[in-house]
């Protein structure tokens, strides 16, 4: 009896294990994906995509709380901004950087005997590039096509940043200005084609990829949103300048308008600013933007700050809220709810809603 009893415990045993196994090979799990960095969103309808630094575009689709991944491409060097059109997904791509690691960061430091000497590298030898992924009825993908290549940028930091298709039917794609060469007395930056476009937002025609500065003169303007009324709205990163500072700034990005880095700061004297912030934000690193009626909520490394602006221009009302990790973008669902997209700490997709995060 003894021995049978302890075969009938084993053979007990190994079918439990056998049905935890195969319980864990059949639970539904989100795409491994979402265990990159996500770079930028966007939703549409029924449906999203996202931006994977690893180098992947992916579809998402909402499950309850869940976010389920699908892959769209791969392949890709460095992928950061997206926009998406009925047809169409367009991605800003960075291309081969000289790091051994370039996720999620490839910087002057990590290159060069100086952080300088490495940001000389990277903006004489980066070729950024605007691609577009033809989009069938189905949703699938075709063979991408270049709208715009040869962009420089100083670090991925500082790179081609956010990309958003206007109500003009445009492109409109941010690209970081100079990060310790704009301040450095190690020396000058290179000359040149290389340098003209740094610190822009650039209007792109994505049929012809012919492109023009649309604003010029930013630090570091990593998200952009337009608002109901076609307004784009972006957020300048704080940091040194040439003798100046200039803080986390709130913008209206309008076109002509130069906004003065890194000759220029948040606080005068002005000799060439034309562009100036309508609010100055609390934190540093602000990265994701969602901007709704005269409410602006933008993401950052730390934190999330909500801010409403009154009809009157005057006093706003703004609450800033811990988080983990540097928020690269935040979408609004359809049903209402937030999907926030986070890098170098906490969920990469997460859906929350404005209340819960904000104490509503």
């Amino acid at each position: 009896m003894p021995r049978r009893r302890g075969r009938r415990i084993l053979l007990l045993t190994v079918l439990v294990l056998a049905g935890l196994v195969l319980v864990f090979l059949l639970w539904p799990r989100n795409d491994p994906a979402t265990n990159g960095f996500p770079m930028d969103i966007e939703w549409r309808g029924d449906v999203g995509y996202a931006s994977m630094a690893e180098g992947q575009i992916v579809r998402l689709r909402l499950d309850g709380d869940r976010i389920e991944t699908e892959v769209l491409a791969e392949g890709l060097k460095f992928p950061r901004g997206l926009a998406v059109t009925d047809d169409a997904i367009y991605v800003a791509e960075l291309g081969d950087l000289p790091c051994e690691d370039p996720v999620p960061r490839c910087k002057g430091e990590h290159i060069g005997p100086t952080t300088a000497d490495g940001e000389r590298t990277l903006i004489e030898t980066s070729a950024g590039r605007v691609l577009a992924y033809p989009m069938d009825a189905d949703g699938a993908l075709g063979s991408p096509s270049v709208v715009v290549d040869g962009l420089s940028f100083v670090n991925t930091d500082h790179a081609l940043n956010d990309l958003e298709m206007g109500p003009d039917g445009s492109l409109y794609l941010s690209i970081g200005n100079l990060d310790q060469l704009a301040w450095d007395d190690g020396g000058d930056p290179p000359d040149g084609p290389a340098t003209e476009l740094l610190g822009s937002v650039l209007r792109i025609d994505p049929r012809s990829g012919v492109f023009e500065v649309f604003a010029t003169g930013f630090r570091n303007v990593y998200g952009l949103d337009f608002d109901e009324d076609g307004v784009l709205w972006g957020v300048d990163n704080d940091g040194r300048g040439r003798g100046i500072w200039r803080f986390e700034e709130l913008t209206r990005i309008e076109e002509g308008l130069d906004y003065g880095f890194p000759d220029e700061g948040t606080i005068g004297p002005y000799e060439r600013r034309t562009g100036f912030p309508v609010w100055v934000m609390p934190g540093s690193g602000s990265s994701g933007i969602l901007v709704g009626d005269r409410t602006i909520i933008s993401g950052a490394c730390g934190d999330i700050t909500r801010l409403r602006l009154t009809t009157s221009g005057g006093d706003a009302d703004l609450e800033q809220v811990e988080n983990r990790g540097c928020v690269t973008a935040i979408e609004r669902l359809p049903d209402g709810r937030l999907l926030l997209g986070t890098v170098l700490g906490g969920d990469p997709l997460r859906v929350v809603t404005e209340a819960s995060l904000f104490g509503d």
